[in-house]
């Protein structure tokens, strides 16, 4: 990352899998991922950390920064709670999601599939 930063190439958003990387299963550590999103930061990139599979059962801590600045954090349920539930939510500053809901302002799911998950989140 950090050579490819150094070509000047104009590098927007950097996608990765933190937390039980799909197919590897590796993990990043801590302080990987903090010097890879300072290094995001100072080209004005942001860090989209895929978290799907961060909330399954494991022996051992997962790593990953909180939201804010420029990390965007992408979680789902689907993979806790059934494959058939095709629900996420998006974890960033406000002025990013504001943006994200004028794209698709219902999030596309419907009214049904939200009040399943409603429920499994309430207990």
């Amino acid at each position: 990352v950090e050579a490819m930063l150094q070509t000047n190439a104009r590098v927007k958003l950097f996608y990765t899998m933190p937390a039980f990387h799909n197919p590897t299963g590796r993990q990043m550590s801590c302080d990987y991922v903090a010097k890879l999103a300072g290094l995001l930061a100072r080209s004005g990139a942001l860090l989209v950390q895929d978290l799907v599979y961060a909330e399954l059962p494991y022996n051992g801590p997962v790593h990953w920064l909180a939201p804010g600045n420029n990390v965007i954090n992408v979680h789902s349920i689907s993979k806790v709670a059934g494959p058939g539930l095709r629900v996420g939510w998006v974890l960033a500053e406000s002025d990013i999601i504001n943006r994200l809901a004028h794209l698709k302002p219902d999030g596309g799911v419907s009214p049904v599939l939200s009040n399943v998950v409603l429920g499994l989140l309430q207990g």
